[in-house]
């Protein structure tokens, strides 16, 4: 969607911990069902965030919420203003935790009533009313606000900014309010229904002493030639009156144009009212964005945030000559700005994707716009009256534009409608400005091209304008609503017809000829003030004719105008190639070619490196550029890295020791001076020793191939070490004598879960472990494995594991309640032991 300008009343609002206005008014959108709703009784019931608020705003005594509003979105705006009676508000501090309101009853449980009384809808945005109870917010609470209207009245036409859902989550079906809209009293038991439309609300907590700025009312997007008026909004938010001359505003205006000055109030404002401040004289002749910065400065204000105001005015630029098209693609090179008069902005631009249907009305699916056939293109402007009331009114209009003096000036356009609603009479106006945008005058009204059409059509219309002729005005289109109809346009040409009684044959001062490859320019205008364009394109590389056809409306003759541009071929510089150097040699580049051709090379001489040089002849000599490679060839290091055992011999030289060598005066293969680098290493034999001793009873013994018997020294020679150096292994190898068996006396008997302990060295010094592991459930053998390599046999022994035997009793006879009891301390088996509980 590409973008239109859009200059409206500019108005800011504050969000902040330390605000005292907070607006909670995101994610746009209309409802007529909140605020008042549209019926004889309406309540509602909605959650605020603290994330929505600040954690801590209107906390604490004296901070709390003494004004709040409500925006009006659109409605019956002639009616306005609008005054509610039995409007009651309250509020209560809920847990952070509860951000949804599921379906349920109307209660006032924890709620504080902060308003009972009428209020007035006056303008369309904002209203406050003061509430008669300060509320408190409890730091980190959500808030919950209640609306209730019982004055059993239907209300309609009335249309407000909703808050869809919560902050963190801004989708319709985050259900943070709940209300009813119906004819039936509202009770305890009224049913609210949940919604993810909240009130858009604003809560205020005044200052005595706080000037905002609320806005910056800028002239229309014109062509300035001629000293402007910008209007500047200020708001008494404090609560106490704001004296003569204490507001002192200034206004910045940057970018294309500057300005600077400063306005103060010539007369009190009192509190919640505006006073309007006007800046005259400034000047905005230079075509472009002007950029405007308005602060206010009153002594004691005790909010900053709202001090300043932003905003921004077009200087268009002069169209010239005739025609200037608008096809709604691309740019917009005409049409680029738009302006609310009445109600919200209707105009919009429609990208037509193929195959996905463009607009509808909902009404009907036979019902819709789509771009027309036949060079309409995928673009085209929407006036969309089906989603605005009736009344609303906004403009779409253009840069400036200069008509000739003579001939028929008119402006057609493409329009296509909806045709839903036959009784609907949706408007389109042709309007003109010459007084740079202050006043508009209507000079043609449309409706829908054909009432009795079900389905788009496209027609084309035109408007005369000459009596503007000589004039430089602004065009534009006013649409209408009548809450039924949208309006399609597309294809706006404003055109003049010339009637010639004379003809002009356009005359030229030949243009100079030119190398190939040199800049063409072919004037667009000729001696005699004809313009045109020039056929074929320009050709800067062969010598060409080219024939000029005028521009439509100047009595120009139809007898071709010609004119031939000699190219001259440019010649190719030749040179005798510079020979190859080594880095550091001097070589020198010519100034003249073989072919005596004079010039220039870039970029500087490098000995250092082939660089490749361009050839520039000299100003004025028809010739090409050159080029020229120079080689630069390179001195070389090798470096290497060798391993060896005991010496190594390089470059004539026999090395016994690691280290790093160097060989200067050595000449690559390019013929340059060159170094080579020896990294040595040194690697040495070496020799190991093992010791090991065997029982008599393990012969023979393997070590290496070798089979031993007898305790002795044995060698082996022949192996290669991780240098890969020759090394010798070394064993010395201890017989013992025979093995001895481990002896152990007896672990005694246990009886079942007992414990015991195997003893892990035997009574003749043997030690070792035992297995299977310890159990002292069963009767098991164990056996001893004695420790590494101590000449010794294994052995086992078996410890003896007894069963629990189960005591026997005589049943002791039933008694009355309190005679004696008698347990015996010895079982019939004759093993004794304690009973318990105690005796009851």
């Amino acid at each position: 969607m590409k973008k239109l300008y859009n200059f409206i009343l500019l108005s800011l609002v504050c969000f902040g911990a330390n605000a005292q206005i907070v607006n909670i008014d995101q994610n746009g959108g209309s409802s007529g069902l909140i605020v008042v709703g549209q019926n004889n009784y309406h309540v509602s019931e909605s959650i605020y965030l603290a994330s929505e608020i600040g954690s801590a705003v209107f906390s604490g005594a004296g901070n709390g919420i003494t004004k709040i509003g409500f925006s009006v979105n659109a409605g019956t705006v002639a009616s306005l203003p609008v005054t509610i009676t039995n409007f009651k508000v309250s509020m209560k501090n809920i847990s952070s935790a509860v951000t949804t309101l599921a379906n349920g009853n109307n209660n006032t449980t924890g709620y504080t009533v902060v308003y009972n009384g009428s209020i007035t809808f006056s303008n369309l945005g904002w209203n406050t009313i003061v509430l008669s109870t300060a509320f408190v917010r409890t730091a980190g609470s959500n808030l919950q606000v209640k609306i209730e209207r019982s004055n059993n009245l239907a209300n309609s036409g009335l249309v407000f900014d909703p808050s869809v859902g919560n902050y963190s989550n801004p989708a319709q079906t985050t259900l943070s309010s709940r209300r009813y809209n119906g004819n039936a009293a509202i009770t305890t038991t009224t049913a609210l229904t949940a919604t993810g439309f909240r009130p858009a609300i604003q809560l205020i907590k005044p200052f005595p002493v706080d000037a905002e700025v609320i806005g910056i009312l800028n002239p229309y997007s014109s062509c300035y030639n001629s000293p402007q008026t910008v209007r500047v909004g200020i708001i008494n938010n404090g609560t106490t009156t704001i004296a003569a001359g204490a507001a002192s505003v200034s206004l910045e205006v940057a970018t294309a144009n500057t300005f600077l000055g400063s306005v103060s109030n010539t007369a009190p404002i009192p509190t919640d009212s505006i006073a309007i401040l006007t800046f005259t004289g400034i000047n905005m002749p230079n075509v472009g964005s002007n950029d405007e910065l308005a602060i206010v400065s009153v002594a004691g204000d005790a909010f900053a945030a709202n001090d300043s105001g932003f905003s921004g005015v077009t200087t268009t630029p002069i169209l010239s000559p005739l025609p200037q098209v608008e096809d709604v693609e691309g740019a917009f090179n005409v049409f680029a700005y738009l302006r609310s008069i009445a109600g919200s902005n209707a105009w919009t631009v429609l990208s037509f994707i193929s195959g996905t249907g463009a607009w509808q009305n909902g009404y009907t699916q036979n019902d819709s716009l789509v771009p027309r056939t036949g060079g309409g293109g995928s673009d085209f402007f929407l006036f969309d009256s089906w989603n605005q009331p009736a009344g609303t009114v906004s403009r779409l209009y253009s840069n400036c534009v200069s008509l000739p003096a003579s001939g028929i000036s008119r402006v057609s356009f493409w329009m296509s409608h909806d045709s839903a609603f036959a009784t609907n009479l949706d408007s389109l106006y042709v309007i003109v400005s010459n007084d740079k945008g202050a006043t508009w005058t209507r000079v043609g009204g449309f409706q829908r091209p054909d009432d009795a059409l079900l389905e788009y059509t496209w027609l084309k219309d035109s408007v005369d304008i000459s009596a503007y002729n000589g004039q430089t005005i602004q065009l534009g289109f006013e649409g209408v609503s009548d809450y039924g109809n949208a309006i399609g346009l597309d294809d706006i040409n404003i055109y003049n017809i010339v009637t010639c009684t004379t003809f002009v044959t356009p005359t030229f001062n030949q243009v100079a000829a030119v190398c190939a490859g040199s800049p063409i320019s072919l004037p667009a205008v000729s001696t005699n003030s004809i313009t045109g364009t020039w056929t074929p394109a320009i050709n800067n590389q062969a010598t060409t004719t080219y024939t000029f056809v005028p521009n439509a409306g100047q009595c120009a003759t139809n007898t071709p105008v010609t004119m031939t541009v000699t190219v001259n071929p440019a010649t190719v510089p030749t040179f005798t190639q510079v020979g190859a150097i080594c880095k550091g040699g001097t070589f020198s580049l010519p100034t003249t070619s073989n072919n005596s051709i004079s010039g220039t090379w870039s970029p500087a001489i490098n000995n250092q490196a082939t660089t490749t040089y361009t050839f520039t002849p000299a100003v004025g000599i028809c010739a090409t550029t050159a080029t020229m490679t120079v080689t630069v060839k390179q001195p070389t290091t090798s470096n290497t890295s060798i391993s060896n055992c005991v010496s190594y011999t390089w470059n004539a030289n026999t090395y016994t020791s690691s280290g790093t060598y160097t060989k200067t005066g050595l000449t690559n293969i390019a013929g340059c001076d060159s170094t080579a680098f020896l990294n040595l290493t040194i690697k040495q034999a070496t020799s190991s020793n093992t010791s090991n001793s065997v029982c008599v009873n393990q012969l023979p013994y393997t070590w290496n191939g070798l089979s031993l018997s007898a305790t002795g020294t044995y060698t082996k020679t022949g192996f290669t070490n991780a240098a890969g150096c020759d090394s010798i292994a070394i064993l010395d190898l201890t017989v013992n004598s025979t093995p001895v068996t481990p002896t152990f006396n007896q672990v005694a008997a246990i009886c079942v879960g007992g414990t015991f302990t195997l003893p892990t060295t035997s009574t003749n010094s043997v030690s070792g472990t035992w297995s299977p592991a310890v159990n002292n459930q069963l009767t098991t053998t164990y056996t001893f494995t004695p420790s590494g390599t101590q000449c010794a046999t294994t052995t086992t022994m078996t410890v003896t594991v007894n069963q629990p035997t189960t005591p026997t009793f005589t049943q002791v006879s039933a008694i009355c309640a309190g005679g004696s009891i008698n347990l015996p301390t010895t079982s019939n088996n004759s093993i004794t032991g304690t009973w318990s509980p105690a005796i009851n």
